[in-house]
């Protein structure tokens, strides 16, 4: 029956928001229900067939031409624009849930995700969060992930933030379950509850942090002594047992030496009692330490977190004045008449600087935090005051880690400056001012940066504590006196453009910008000393020149030059080569490029990754669309160093920081195959057999190839952003290096290419495609961008070159030099693969290259065991064994048994560690120049195994080792520690030969994808030396009770029977394989290597 719709009424519905391609299920249902309201949502249920020939037709006619002009409204333009193709309002409503549907069912994984993510922010509101919570608990129930009630309490109760620690143990204790209204109700109610008492504690306490305190009270000259460190208005206080001895310290009766507040024997008489304020022994211009006998008519505060009370000078700044008649001793011990006393509250620089309030305030048990007026203020200002547990320094990490640092800063700048630890304050503040300015390790800028939005000068620093002369001020200048004033530098001063200085003629702190500093000399290479000072008040000067003194009164006891060793100690060697690398480095940002003395060579290398990628297409310039997130960029910048070790070019890449992308929303599969490095060493060997023609081709941008098929949108890369469109994004139309899934679509766009090129891929790795037409053979291997190109014949590798160009932007650089930081050299009669420049510059970096050199990498006498104490420079260690196992696994099978060894020790080395490194890095030294030398005879494969049985001394576990050779050297070996306990030398050699059994199948399958003449597989020869391990591979009738030595010993038999593998016996002394296993002696050593083929080469 037709419903018709009522077009004379206007409509009393909401207005729906236009569908933007976002959150479909919920435009879905609002434009449902808006079509149900018109009656026309039938038309999209049915065909204009069901009423063909009835009376109800037109009215049919009528109704959907309206349904359909609804939906194109209720879509925003650009999707009106791809929609208005389409006839009827039913085909509009199944297309738009064809194409979406399947994009909301994406967001399903997104939003259980951000689910279990959920935590409520202690900072924030509750109640607010308890609705954002609810909103996503719905989106769910609109996919169809329906969630009961319960679990739902139940996960805001668990995720409510620690504060709450004792409502969360409440609900928990409940008998009675607790419904999602009931929890809700609950919490409302502690929330005002939390509210209400924070305002009665405002209440009840005085805000005192920051503020001049009012202490009215009666002087009792009888009172107790007020502790050290604090100042207190004289008042009644509870007596106590008094000492009735005399101090040792003082001399004085009535007090322990214990108890007595002067220092041993170095102070005068002092007031025992009336008000006493905190002693000031240095003079600062900072917030924490200040000079109340030199100030003069000052503005500043100076705070002083053990005093409660403070002095002001100006009682306009005062509010509750009552007028006493006390008096308080100031740091050069006279008293001072108190006239009034008061409240002055100070404004915090946070505050007014940032446009930031504080919201919550941490720290330790300290007394100067803990009192009642203190915590009032917190309250009264909306503060949250938290502390630490007791003893536990790591729980204020950030602040104690601060500590130590500036600590550890102004220590090593008072030694090197020999200046009086009196000084402490002038080089902390300078130390933290360094730190301000410096990189920070978890962020891209410097502190100061992050606080002033523009990058810090370094022009106004110095090192500190070196001399300088200060030119003398015209008003204080004498004709015929000095013109300048040799000083001491302190700093840069925290008010003004000028540097503090301590001027050693009259031990005086100035302020001045007119001075020459020799920052390579200090107070000991000078023989010059500080004399004593005064507590004499320095005259302001009048004139405009910023100069400003003022005297330090220091303690002549703590002057005295300090004492340091005169032992000589050896200096650390890096090479000869080490300052070079140093100062050569690579540089880490678009600016420090800039500012290098290679501007021009790193500017241009950018600019041809920019032409690169505006040729290649890889974005448009679009404006930022609501609610979209943008990816950051950067430029990395290095140099492409030649075999030699000399630059060959600089390389600029710009990459995006990927590390900020979402798994399911940003990206999805990842994953990208490369070549194994035994897959290079076999193509060369079998060059050295076929003759075969090898050269290396670089793809530029590889990864700017790929088709993205997400939307991504990323900010313009630094020194390119387009004038007038600063506020403008990048929309990546290519993949672009940084991204996540960037490698993955440049294999997949390379693979299908050379696919169409006739190549096939190797089952057995899928980064080698091979060519055969016309009884000649094109091979390329595949290593992200960089790639082999090997031909029957020169015309072979010229026509694959030439198809390669046509379809990506490739560089030529023709016979193979390096490939992955190895050598390659091409003899008369071999091909050599070696990492000879890449050793020595290891052993420059270390400082081997003066050491004595060794013959061999282990010592066999030694047995290494974990380290039970505190680790010896475990990051130095684990460095080096990276390194090492680089050298290993690309090039030096004679050293893989030794890097195993000690890469097990990396989390916790031991000096016995230490000192096997040593002997490796010795024996580098002395080998160098080894290379594994492919002579292309014997034109066959061949295998050894063996184990070394119970080799660790901790866990009794087995060492298996095998290597293959061919053409002459070796392509594939594995030094491994055996994951299970053999219980037996024939259990452990049978693991190790199924290892190498395994190995010798995949390296046939690979080389029989490749139609060679020269070099025909049949089986491999496997050559063990352990007579029961071969008997048991020929005995059907073995039965084990270890079921994975029953599977090892099938599989095994499985390879000698199809004739994969053929077991040969061979003496121990003659397996080459030992070596892998097993430290050796030097015949052994210089044998094995040999058979590996190793062999020495001229560099």
């Amino acid at each position: 029956m037709m419903k018709g719709n009522n077009f004379s009424s206007p409509v009393p519905m909401t207005k729906l928001e236009k569908f933007t391609a976002t959150e479909f299920n919920d435009w879905k249902l609002n434009t449902q229900f808006g079509m149900k309201y018109l009656n026309v949502f039938y038309t999209v249920q049915s065909d204009r067939a069901t009423v063909m020939g009835t009376e109800e037709e037109t009215q049919w006619i009528a109704d959907e031409d309206f349904c359909r002009d609804y939906l194109l409204n209720c879509l925003s333009s650009s999707l009106a624009k791809t929609y208005i193709k389409l006839k009827t309002a039913k085909e509009i409503w199944e297309a738009l849930e064809e194409h979406f549907r399947q994009e909301e069912d994406l967001s399903k994984a997104h939003l259980v995700d951000k689910f279990h993510s959920f935590m409520f922010d202690e900072e924030k509101a509750i109640l607010p969060q308890v609705s954002d919570f609810e909103a996503l608990v719905d989106s769910l129930h609109s996919e169809n992930i329906t969630l009961p009630d319960s679990f739902v309490a139940g996960t805001i109760i668990f995720k409510l933030p620690s504060t709450w620690y004792n409502f969360k143990t409440e609900m928990y204790r409940k008998k009675m379950q607790v419904g999602l209204n009931d929890l809700k109700r609950f919490i409302r109610i502690e929330d005002e509850n939390r509210t209400r008492h924070a305002l009665e504690t405002v209440s009840k306490q005085k805000a005192a942090a920051n503020m001049v305190l009012s202490s009215k009270r009666v002087p009792n000259p009888k009172r107790t002594r007020p502790s050290h460190g604090s100042s207190q208005v004289a008042g009644p206080s509870k007596r106590t047992k008094k000492f009735k001895g005399k101090c040792f310290n003082c001399n004085k009766w009535g007090h322990s030496a214990s108890d007595c507040r002067l220092p041993k024997r170095e102070r005068t008489k002092a007031p025992q009692d009336g008000n006493q304020a905190n002693m000031i022994s240095q003079a600062e211009s900072s917030d924490f330490v200040g000079m109340v006998g030199n100030a003069k008519a000052s503005t500043e505060w100076y705070l002083d977190s053990g005093a409660t009370c403070h002095v002001c000078n100006n009682a306009d700044l005062m509010t509750g004045l009552t007028a006493v008649k006390e008096s308080v001793t100031v740091a050069n011990g006279e008293t001072a008449d108190v006239l009034k006393v008061g409240n002055a509250t100070l404004l915090l620089s946070s505050e007014n600087q940032l446009d930031m309030r504080i919201k919550r305030f941490r720290s330790d048990r300290g007394g100067e935090y803990m009192s009642s007026e203190f915590r009032g203020f917190l309250a009264s200002q909306g503060i949250i005051a938290e502390t630490t547990a007791p003893y536990s320094p790591q729980s204020n990490g950030i602040a104690e880690r601060k500590n130590r640092t500036l600590t550890e800063m102004l220590n090593s700048m008072l030694l090197t400056a020999s200046m009086p630890t009196v000084y402490w304050g002038e080089a902390v503040l300078t130390a933290n001012n360094i730190l301000n300015k410096v990189p920070h390790a978890k962020l891209d800028v410097t502190p100061y940066e992050l606080w002033f939005k523009r990058p810090p000068s370094l022009t106004r620093l110095k090192t500190w504590g070196c001399i300088a002369y200060v030119r003398v001020s015209d008003p204080r200048r004498s004709k015929l006196g000095p013109r300048t004033n040799t000083c001491v530098y302190l700093g840069c001063a925290e008010d003004s453009a000028a540097d503090r200085f301590l001027d050693l003629s009259n031990n005086i702190i100035i302020e001045s910008r007119d001075a020459v500093f020799f920052e390579d000399k200090f107070l000991k290479d000078k023989n010059l000393t500080i004399p004593g000072m005064q507590a004499t008040i320095t005259e302001e000067d009048p004139e405009s020149v910023p100069s400003t003194s003022y005297s330090v009164p220091v303690d002549s006891s703590v002057l005295e030059s300090r004492r340091t060793s005169v032992r000589e100690r050896t200096p650390r060697t890096f090479g000869s080569d080490f300052v070079t690398y140093h100062v050569e480095a690579d540089p880490s940002t678009y600016k420090d490029a800039m500012r290098s003395r290679d501007s021009l060579l790193w500017k241009e290398a950018i600019d041809e990754e920019m032409n690169s990628l505006l040729q290649n297409n890889t974005w448009t310039l679009v404006d930022k669309p609501r609610g979209a997130k943008t990816i950051v960029c950067k430029w990395v910048l290095k140099k492409k160093l030649n075999p030699d070790g000399s630059v060959a070019k600089y390389k600029a890449r710009l990459v995006a920081k990927g590390f900020t992308q979402i798994s399911g929303v940003d990206y999805f599969d990842v994953y990208s195959p490369v070549c194994h490095l035994a897959t290079i060493r076999i193509l060369l060997a079998i060059a050295s057999i076929e003759n075969f023609i090898v050269h290396q081709m670089d793809v530029k941008t590889a990864f700017l190839n790929g088709d993205l098929t997400e939307e991504i949108y990323m900010s313009q890369p630094e020194g390119f952003i387009v004038d007038g469109h600063e506020n403008k994004v990048c929309k990546l139309i290519k993949s672009i290096y940084g991204l996540k899934q960037a490698p993955k679509l440049w294999h997949e766009k390379f693979d299908y290419s050379v696919r169409n090129m006739g190549f096939m891929s190797s089952l057995s790795d899928k980064c080698l495609y091979i060519r055969h037409r016309s009884n000649k053979v094109a091979i390329i291997c595949l290593y992200v961008d960089d790639m082999l190109i090997l031909g029957s014949d020169q015309s072979v590798v010229d026509d694959v070159k030439s198809e390669l160009m046509k379809e990506f932007s490739i560089k030529d650089l023709g016979v193979a030099e390096t490939i992955l930081g190895m050598q390659v050299s091409f003899g008369k009669n071999d091909i050599s693969l070696s990492q000879s420049h890449y050793i020595k510059s290891m052993l420059d970096t270390w400082g081997y290259s003066e050491r004595r050199a060794v013959e061999t990498p282990y010592d066999y006498n030694n047995r290494l065991k974990p380290n039970d104490g505190a680790a010896i420079r475990q990051s130095d260690y684990a460095k080096l064994i990276g390194s090492l196992m680089y050298v290993m696994v690309c090039t030096r099978p004679d050293i893989a048994f030794t890097v195993g060894m000690l890469s097990r020790f990396t989390s916790n080395p031991s000096q016995d560690h230490w000192d096997a490194l040593d002997r490796l890095m010795r024996y580098l030294k002395h080998t160098q120049t080894y290379a594994l030398c492919y002579y292309g005879h014997p034109p066959v494969l061949e295998g050894y195994s063996d184990a070394s049985w119970c080799s660790e001394l901790n866990d009794s576990k087995s060492t298996s080792g095998f290597i293959f050779t061919l053409g002459g050297a070796a392509v594939a070996w594995k030094s491994k520690r055996q994951s299970c306990i053999a219980l037996s030398s024939m259990e452990s050699e049978l693991y190790a030969l199924a290892s190498a059994g395994e190995e010798a199948e995949w390296i046939r399958d690979l080389v029989m994808d490749i139609p060679l003449s020269s070099l025909k597989l049949s089986s491999v020869a496997v050559y063990c030396d352990n007579q029961a391990t071969k008997t048991i591979d020929t005995n059907t009738l073995f039965n084990s009770k270890r079921r994975q030595l029953r599977m090892k010993q099938a599989w095994l038999t499985s390879l000698t029977s199809q004739g994969i593998v053929n077991l040969v016996d061979v003496r121990s002394k003659d397996n080459v394989a030992d070596a892998l296993t097993k430290g050796l002696n030097r015949v052994l050593t210089i044998k094995t290597s040999g058979e590996m083929g190793l062999k020495f080469i001229e560099i």
